[in-house]
């Protein structure tokens, strides 16, 4: 006769959070086509009427709606990854992978949710180390994640 399973203790946790982006690259690349296009003619048109000052000042707007997108995609491409393993913590953040990544011991590390600014901010800390987790979400999501790590660390399981 088998014996009952036991619960698992020692399973690794990963989590991957990622702000609420849609915008994609070719629909960047699309929209910055229609927002611009209109504006470089449009100034092309008035400078062949002589109306040349207005050439800078359209290419400037251009580069505006530009740089915009390119902020877009840049902040949509951001990443953390939490690992929450047997003795340690791993958080990983950046653009196109890893580009800071801490490592905290489980069983000094705590969450605290600052909610006395807006919007709240969330902290991992481990003695004088802290990483702040989550910028890129909404309030709601912020609350669940500190709400699913302390699951996860006061829990013997880690899964």
């Amino acid at each position: 006769m088998d014996s009952p399973a036991e619960p698992l203790t020692d399973q690794p946790f990963c989590c991957v959070v990622a702000p609420d982006g849609s915008l994609t690259v070719r629909a960047a690349w699309g929209f910055g086509l229609v927002a611009c296009l209109p504006i470089v003619v449009g100034a092309f048109w008035a400078g062949i009427m002589g109306l040349w000052p207005i050439l800078p000042f359209s290419g400037l707007e251009s580069l505006a709606v530009l740089w915009t997108l390119r902020h877009c995609l840049r902040r949509n491409a951001y990443r953390e990854v939490i690992r929450i393993e047997s003795g340690r913590i791993q958080v990983e953040s950046g653009r196109k992978g890893p580009e800071q990544v801490t490592i905290f011991e489980r069983p000094w590390a705590r969450v605290r949710l600052d909610s006395s600014v807006e919007p709240s901010r969330l902290w991992l800390v481990c003695r004088d180390r802290r990483v702040e987790l989550g910028r890129g979400l909404i309030e709601s999501e912020r609350r669940r994640l500190a709400n699913r790590l302390n699951e996860v660390m006061a829990s013997g399981a880690v899964g």
